[in-house]
């Protein structure tokens, strides 16, 4: 019997497909599922732009396994940046924007989501970023007055060496930014997944509405309780 290779292994294999660091978790491709529920959004930005979909121009910074290119091909955008490279040594980070729209679903390990957000912010272009819904009540997550758009059915995110389960173990959300177009954008935006604000997504239970305690926080919590029950 062929013994199966041990997660050490297939992830030192993995990164070194890469010309950059990589953690071996951030590695889940996003479902066609997700961009086609964005595709209004892209629509909508494509015509504010002048241009058709085939010719917007559509940049994810953060390279996988480039299925990106072809989900988004399939739905009519087929000028899409999807470099096989490391974002934060690429000419996009130092500043020299050549899209009409970012569109990234980024790692989710360390301070990328951080990362991301500041540079969508600061590029000056028209965003939408695929991110856990929890990320909008972190203090890092910009006031902007950005929109959400929240699937019906939780997404499922593929592994290329089928790591991990069917379903993530958070609810992922769009986050759509168009500057000042963006309450205009929303206000035509036919889709039955928008939600304008905070409070919003509040009501469909994507998020608690309020902070969530530390972890230090959280093991002194349990610490009492546990004392609590002792006496």
């Amino acid at each position: 019997m062929k013994k199966r290779k041990r997660s050490s292994e297939t992830a030192i294999e993995l990164s070194a497909r890469y010309p950059f660091p990589t953690t071996y978790g951030d590695h889940f491709e996003t479902p066609r599922r997700a961009y086609a529920d964005l595709a209004g959004v892209l629509r909508c930005a494509a015509v504010e732009r002048g241009v058709s979909p085939a010719a917007f121009r559509i940049y994810d910074p953060f390279y996988c396994e480039g299925a990106c290119v072809a989900h988004l091909a399939s739905l009519g955008f087929h000028d899409v940046q999807n470099p096989c490279e490391d974002f934060y040594a690429s000419e996009a980070w130092r500043g020299i924007v050549d899209f009409d729209l970012l569109c990234s679903n980024p790692p989710y390990s360390g301070d990328h989501k951080e990362k991301i957000l500041n540079f969508a912010l600061a590029c000056g272009r028209p965003w939408a970023l695929l991110l856990p819904a929890y990320v909008v009540e972190k203090s890092y997550f910009p006031q902007c007055g950005a929109f959400f758009l929240k699937p019906r059915r939780d997404y499922a995110f593929d592994h290329p060496h089928g790591a991990g389960s069917d379903e993530a173990p958070f609810v992922a959300i769009w986050v759509v930014h168009l500057g000042p177009r963006t309450d205009h954008l929303y206000a035509t935006l036919r889709s039955p997944f928008k939600l304008r604000d905070l409070p919003a997504l509040v009501a469909t239970k994507a998020v608690r509405g309020t902070k969530r305690p530390s972890p230090r926080q959280r093991n002194r919590r349990r610490h009492q309780t546990a004392g609590l029950m002792c006496v």
